[in-house]
């Protein structure tokens, strides 16, 4: 399928995003402060939704 872009400018003028559900599984404790990474990409884009998946990494491991 390729990449695309979901900025803000590929949005007709007024349109919004809704985030219906979203849900985090955390794996390991993250004690604060602490360094992460965030990794997050694009599952799926359908006519009228996208599905995306995000995940933190701490010390090398996936935490959530």
């Amino acid at each position: 399928m390729g990449r695309r872009s979901l900025v803000p400018g590929d949005f007709p003028r007024g349109a919004q995003i809704v985030v219906a559900r979203q849900t985090v599984d955390y794996f390991v404790p993250i004690p604060f402060p602490a360094g992460v990474e965030i990794g997050t990409g694009i599952l799926r884009i359908g006519r009228s939704s996208f599905t995306w998946l995000s995940a933190v990494f701490w010390e090398g491991r996936c935490a959530a």
